[in-house]
């Protein structure tokens, strides 16, 4: 916990830990036993490291002689340490996901008793609304607070059931023409699965799957081939209503989506 950044709050607390938002507490907090029985802001102002004053409040303090007003100790401490994480917006996705950088409170290892995450070193910016991830855990995190936490071996995936087309056409490598808007079109026959529930657009961070519980990709051509996908059973090319498309890796990566018109080629969203 910090100082809060609006007022009021206290100038003195206890530092057992009870008061970590009083600035006497959120100094202890820093350096446990540096302020113990300290009753005058000027040794509150001593034992404070500089580095923890939150560059938004510090009033343009270089060092800590420029200390002498407790409304510099809002957000403080400011502690912003580097960390590699993994980002997704679904929980399925995000403890495979490629790591990225950001900053938090406490370190990757650590990174289940972090209070904050930013998307700046100077710690002033949060980060994006979404589920962040260590690679052991992951942490859904509203763009204020983090709300939960949960081990990225825990609970069965969830996937939602696409159908998109095969058979002997499968996916074209240009626009879409031909035997795509002929009056029979092209079966959707190849049922895949993916964490997006019924959102196509949605696919795109997430990996196709052969089943709604195994761990077998489904392998596609990659950029450049573009499969019809439908979430309704029992559709074709020319009979689908709303007609939209994908991408997938050979490893099964939602690379992109959109919509597609017979003669007009290809939106992505």
């Amino acid at each position: 916990m910090t100082v809060p950044v609006t007022f009021p709050y206290n100038m003195f607390g206890a530092t057992d830990g009870s008061n970590p938002t009083s600035i006497q507490g959120a100094i202890d907090q820093g350096n446990n036993g540096s302020v113990d029985g300290d009753t005058q802001f000027s040794q509150l102002i001593a034992a404070s490291t500089f580095s923890y004053f939150h560059p938004s409040y510090k009033d343009g303090a270089t060092s800590i002689s420029g200390i002498n007003d407790s409304r510099q100790y809002r957000g403080y401490p400011h502690i912003v340490i580097q960390n590699s994480l993994r980002y997704s917006l679904q929980p399925q996705a995000v403890c495979s996901n490629s790591t990225g950088i950001y900053y938090t409170d406490k370190a990757t290892i650590r990174f289940t008793t972090a209070t904050v995450i930013f998307s700046n070193s100077t710690g002033t910016t949060f980060a994006t609304a979404g589920y962040y991830s260590n690679g052991t855990h992951r942490r859904y995190w509203t763009g204020t607070q983090f709300t939960t936490t949960a081990l990225c071996s825990s609970g069965n995936p969830v996937r939602y059931r696409y159908y998109i087309t095969g058979g002997g056409y499968g996916y074209l490598t240009s626009q879409f023409s031909g035997t795509w808007c002929g009056a029979s079109g092209v079966a959707l026959d190849t049922q895949v699965y993916n964490a997006s529930n019924s959102n196509v657009a949605g696919t795109t961070d997430n990996i196709f799957y052969t089943t709604s519980t195994g761990s077998t990709t489904y392998g596609g051509g990659g950029l450049g081939r573009y499969y019809c996908i439908s979430t309704i059973s029992g559709q074709n090319t020319n009979s689908i209503v709303s007609k939209q498309y994908t991408v997938i890796s050979s490893n099964g990566s939602g690379l992109d989506a959109g919509i597609w018109a017979c003669n007009g080629g290809i939106f992505p969203y």
